[in-house]
């Protein structure tokens, strides 16, 4: 009865050592905890209007390669718009646009933030 335990124990501590030494060979480390990153909180100096091509070009989208009908292409085109000058304003690019789903409603990041395409 003892020589099993003596094993089970001398095989445990073996992995043990094993699991161990891979781990530090791998550089595996405890993870640093960073803060999440913190926009200021002044507000953009850009102008954001009504873009028509913006519109257009998600109209276009919607309809034709989404194939919704046309006033819910039109609905989604609306929603996309605004996502986009949304995303303008939170990185204060005229050029950025958001990151839209299939209805033209913005994606979120965890911190409840538009995710941005360049």
């Amino acid at each position: 009865m003892f020589s099993s335990f003596k094993t089970t124990a001398r095989g445990s501590t073996l992995l043990f050592l094993c699991t161990m030494s891979t781990s530090w060979a791998s550089g595996l480390e405890e993870p640093e905890v960073l803060s999440p990153i913190v926009s200021p909180t002044q507000p953009c100096k850009i102008s954001v209007v009504t873009n028509e091509n913006d519109y257009k070009r998600a109209l276009f989208h919607y309809t034709f390669a989404v194939g919704q009908e046309t006033q819910t292409a039109q609905d989604s085109a609306s929603n996309m718009v605004r996502s986009h000058q949304a995303a303008r304003l939170q990185s204060c690019n005229q050029n950025a646009r958001a990151v839209t789903d299939g209805h033209g409603k913005p994606v979120r990041d965890g911190f409840f933030q538009i995710v941005i395409n360049y």
